[in-house]
């Protein structure tokens, strides 16, 4: 059974702004981006301000509030979390630029490697991490966003299927992911209010209202959601350099394309070999 941790950094874009800002430092802040709110700091979040709300909202429960435009290249930061994650396992899914999963299967320790790879991000990057271990990420995923709703910052983790199906049994099947809030809804209707309700529903019914989708969820709550974590993070690529004689000042627009074409024969011909593909 593998063992999947994920990771959420609350507030990564106001966090990231007030580094790199130091007169933000210390105050509510929200970045923005098409007039919706990204995410709120640390002390904006503490005035009540989410991203549910709109900016005028925000504005009226916190006059002094900060509102920053998303023109900042964030890249470079995300970079620096994933050569962190990097250091715990080389199997790495970024989901976005403040969460991702990791297959830690015997890379050690979970709650050893889960408090590491909190303090790494909290001494390197500066970026406090909610975190979560389970038996897939479907179970990961759920228990970060516990955490994030109750508070919780200390590692929840829970490394077999037993101590998934505990833990998932009494919360409200609205944490389902990454199925959307319409399934949810549809649930609700068939007097599923939380996953113990859902484990009790008979397979067939399942299968008539929701086709594949039935067996599917079932799978994810036991535990056994068969997607594994894909290694996405670094990117693979394969180059190729071939040096121009000096008269390519003099190419015309054939010789260049000469060259070009036979850099990617090469490099068609060794994806072929490895069976890879390319984007």
């Amino acid at each position: 059974m593998p063992t999947v941790l994920h990771f959420h950094l609350p507030s990564f874009y106001s966090r990231i702004e007030q580094r790199h800002q130091h007169s933000l430092r210390l105050k509510p802040v929200v970045v923005v981006k098409n007039q919706r709110i990204l995410d709120a700091s640390p002390e904006a979040l503490a005035q009540g301000i989410t991203s549910s709300h709109t900016i005028r909202q925000a504005q009226l429960l916190c006059p002094s509030l900060a509102i920053v435009p998303a023109l900042r290249d964030y890249q470079p930061d995300a970079q620096a979390i994933w050569d962190i994650c990097s250091q715990i396992t080389p199997i790495i899914e970024p989901a976005a630029p403040y969460e991702g999963f990791l297959d830690i299967t015997g890379c050690g320790n979970p709650p050893d490697l889960a408090l590491r790879l909190q303090d790494k991000l909290q001494a390197r990057a500066g970026l406090g991490a909610v975190v979560s271990v389970g038996p897939s990420k479907f179970i990961a995923k759920v228990g970060t966003l516990v955490q994030l709703k109750r508070g919780r910052k200390i590692p929840l983790i829970l490394t077999t299927a037993k101590a998934a199906q505990e833990f998932l049994r009494p919360l409200p099947v609205s944490f389902l992911w990454p199925w959307p809030v319409e399934l949810a809804k549809q649930l609700i209707d068939l007097g599923c209010s939380t996953f113990a309700d859902l484990e009790q529903v008979p397979r067939q019914q399942l299968r008539l209202k929701f086709g594949p989708v039935g067996d599917d969820l079932l799978k994810a709550i036991s535990g056994l959601d068969g997607d594994p974590v894909k290694a996405l993070y670094p990117e693979k690529h394969i180059v190729r350099t071939h040096l121009a004689p000096p008269e390519i000042s003099g190419w015309d627009q054939l010789q260049f394309k000469e060259m070009i074409e036979k850099a990617a024969t090469e490099i068609s011909r060794e994806l072929r070999e490895k069976d890879l593909a390319c984007r």
